[in-house]
């Protein structure tokens, strides 16, 4: 696997025993070589919803960040990620009032029947 990251990590499997260490050296360089097995520390995933991490998926994606690895960053090394659109209130709708059953001789009151 191939990976760039923009922040120091240990990656560590189900025992707590380091698998993958990124250093100090190895921010912000495309890293191969890279032991699938990271994908299953929580850090592996916290890290690229974070934006703090990259895998790199073909040739051309691994050629840009080599070039600009901090391209679409902000200052503090993170992706630049869209704001999510704003929630909008949801629309209040009027509450009917229950309609009415039609009314037959045999609902009527007793006195309305005799005429």
């Amino acid at each position: 696997m191939t990976i760039l990251s923009r922040a120091r990590a240990e990656f560590r499997n189900a025992k707590g025993e380091v698998i993958f260490r990124i250093g100090r050296d190895d921010i912000l360089k495309v890293l191969t070589g890279v032991p699938e097995a990271i994908q299953e520390d929580p850090m592996f995933k916290w890290m690229i919803q974070d934006g703090t991490l990259d895998v790199v998926d073909n040739v051309t994606q691994r050629k840009k960040l080599e070039l600009d690895p901090t391209a679409g960053t902000t200052a503090d090394g993170k992706k630049i990620v869209p704001e999510a659109a704003e929630e909008k209130p949801q629309k209040q709708t009027r509450q009917r009032a229950p309609k009415k059953k039609a009314e037959t001789a045999e609902d009527q009151p007793e006195e309305a029947q005799t005429e």
